[in-house]
């Protein structure tokens, strides 16, 4: 193990842009709280944003373990396009790797502000040494439904599937420079050549630990690239959903192991 902190770091998008702010800090706090399940580690919670969001009282009483790293940069515009909303989600994830990697000797998680990660994916990523990991299995989680499957090239899909570490790798001497990797735009789908273009070793994880939410009603996804909501995406997203676990052909089925491992959110049975 890195025998370091453990950080989870999540992008929070602005106010000025959130479809529902209540339900985008509802969400933030359902997050926070998956990533405190993993009761027996130093874990720690960065937020990277422009507001303060509203903290439940269940993550008020991690407070001392959460920090905030306000932008400095301005806010997007509500008019703003789907391409200038990543574009702070990415200068977001560098505040992140820049206040993490100062701490060396450490994992960094980033973590999508709506998804939910397990209550044993810290020991996980431990066990796999001081190494950066990237998860190529994960879940997708329909929040109006209620259903869930499990999905291959989850890296691909969704922008919780990486532990990045920082510090020395005990067998290669590689180290992931963190002061550059801060600098440039980070994609989910590209952490593999990031990490290793930038001094570090990854390796691949089979075993799902995080849950990708869809559904929720303020999906940056249902927004047409010019930044507005397009009324006919959740309808999309619905087929799509039905279509994807159908092919994927790995529904989960035990209801019991999967609450044990995400008690925060409420599987279904498919119908």
């Amino acid at each position: 193990m890195s025998g370091g902190p453990f950080f989870f770091g999540i992008p929070l998008l602005s106010q000025k842009v959130s479809p529902d702010w209540a339900t985008t800090c509802a969400l933030l706090n359902r997050t926070i709280e998956s990533c405190f399940t993993n009761r027996d580690h130093d874990v720690r919670v960065l937020v990277a944003c422009h507001e303060l969001p509203e903290l439940s009282p269940a993550v008020k009483a991690f407070k001392d373990r959460i920090t905030f790293l306000v932008a400095d940069h301005a806010a997007p515009a509500i008019d703003s396009s789907k391409g200038d909303r990543r574009q702070d989600k990415h200068r977001k994830m560098g505040k992140l790797v820049e206040h993490a990697s100062a701490a060396n000797n450490c994992h960094l998680f980033i973590l999508d502000a709506d998804d939910v990660v397990s209550t044993s994916i810290v020991s996980h990523v431990f066990s796999k040494g001081s190494v950066s990991v990237v998860f190529r299995v994960g879940y997708v989680f329909n929040e109006k439904s209620g259903e869930i499957y499990r999905r291959e090239r989850f890296d691909q899909f969704c922008g919780s599937a990486c532990a990045l570490f920082f510090g020395r790798e005990e067998s290669t001497g590689k180290e992931l420079d963190g002061a550059q990797l801060a600098t440039v735009p980070m994609s989910h789908k590209n952490w593999q050549t990031l990490v290793e273009r930038y001094g570090g070793r990854i390796i691949k994880s089979r075993e799902p630990h995080v849950v990708y939410i869809k559904n929720h009603g303020v999906n940056l996804s249902f927004l047409d690239d010019n930044g507005v909501f397009n009324p006919s995406r959740p309808a999309r997203f619905e087929a799509q959903f039905s279509e994807e676990r159908l092919e994927e052909g790995v529904s989960v089925t035990d209801t019991e192991g999967f609450s044990k491992l995400f008690p925060l959110l409420q599987m279904k049975q498919p119908q």
